[in-house]
């Protein structure tokens, strides 16, 4: 059975992920992606022109359960019990993911490098 389109993102993310948790970024290669996403490196960059692409997707995956959280905490009736949720769940969430934190400050960085990303960066946080 073939894969839809959003299947093989996600396995092009779930790929990059492993990859770039276990060799890092700078290590991970188009080509280790494209063979654990079971793609050909043609099919990858059909679907991502970059690794530094792929990177943003996979960290915007790594912040889902932080975004759940910032909604969870918004939700609250009482500020301050949402804030102390917060700051306990941001805590605790990059505390047993280490290497996801590796990524995403990564990530930051490589926007925050390029001039032309600046504003896709505060557009981002803007968006989280």
């Amino acid at each position: 059975m073939e894969k839809t389109k959003v299947e093989r993102i996600d396995s092009i993310i779930q790929a990059a992920l492993l990859e770039f948790t276990e060799k890092g970024f700078e290590e991970t290669s188009m080509n280790l992606i494209a063979e654990r996403a079971s793609l050909s490196k043609g099919g990858l960059y059909h679907h991502f022109k970059s690794k530094d692409e792929i990177l943003f997707a996979v960290n915007n995956q790594i912040m889902r359960p932080l975004v759940n959280l910032m909604r969870e905490a918004e939700s609250m009736e009482s500020p301050l019990n949402g804030l102390n949720l917060f700051i306990k769940g941001y805590i605790v969430f990059w505390y047993f993911h280490k290497k996801e934190l590796e990524i995403t400050l990564t990530a930051i960085s490589k926007l925050l490098k390029a001039e032309k990303n600046k504003t896709d960066y505060c557009e981002y946080i803007n968006n989280i």
